[in-house]
């Protein structure tokens, strides 16, 4: 499949699904490759995205969502539709939140010990639950509204966030690769975790990625 796994075509995907459904008769094509069709390489992750110094979400060819990571919060932009996410991390006394905006969508949550719940955009609930098992991240609860489990390891990223899920491995970088799935679209994506997110507690991890990887 061509293109990004983009928001705007992951809704436009699949308001084209949900339209066909009424009355379409189909077959899946199993079309060539491009290398196949075009006697040349299929597009690469490029080495732009690989070197950099932050979170990165992006597809063979060029697209990507890029953040800066510090200890105060979250700052990225997407490159292809210019959303962005700029959310604060408030660590204070009794005030330990997260709040902000991820594209195109304010964000209020509670951080507790394991925990952080809120909502987005005034109704959308996350609630999301950290804990260790056998030296990975779990992360379990619901995103976006959607039902959540997903697992961080040093090899692996695999699992539901929100509306997509991940099943992609790390081969001694600090980066993974694999297929992600979301409405509308299957791709093949790289993910990069900056270490900075690892000073942030287990249950803010949770929700950084739940916000950054979990759609819209």
């Amino acid at each position: 499949m061509k293109g990004t796994l983009t928001h705007t075509t992951a809704r436009h995907l699949a308001a084209l699904l949900v339209a066909c459904t009424a009355g379409c008769t189909y077959e899946v094509a199993d079309y060539p490759s491009q290398a196949i069709l075009y006697d040349q390489p299929e597009p690469e992750i490029s080495a732009n995205h690989r070197n950099y110094d932050g979170f990165v979400l992006a597809i063979p060819g060029g697209g990507a969502f890029t953040a800066q990571v510090n200890d105060g919060g979250i700052l990225g932009r997407d490159q292809v539709l210019g959303n962005q996410v700029n959310v604060g991390r408030y660590t204070d006394g009794d005030d330990r939140a997260l709040r902000g905006e991820a594209f195109g969508q304010w964000l209020d949550l509670k951080v507790e010990k394991g925990r952080v719940h809120g909502i987005l955009d005034g109704m959308i609930p996350l609630d999301v639950r950290a804990t260790r098992e056998d030296g990975a991240l779990r992360i379990r609860g619901v995103v976006r509204g959607y039902q959540a489990d997903f697992r961080v390891a040093d090899d692996r990223l695999v699992g539901t966030l929100g509306r997509c899920s991940y099943d992609l491995t790390s081969h001694g970088s600090p980066s993974y690769e694999g297929l992600a799935s979301c409405p509308g679209g299957r791709q093949k994506v790289m993910v990069k975790i900056p270490g900075e997110l690892s000073r942030w507690s287990d249950a803010e991890q949770g929700a950084a990625l739940g916000l950054l990887l979990g759609g819209s």
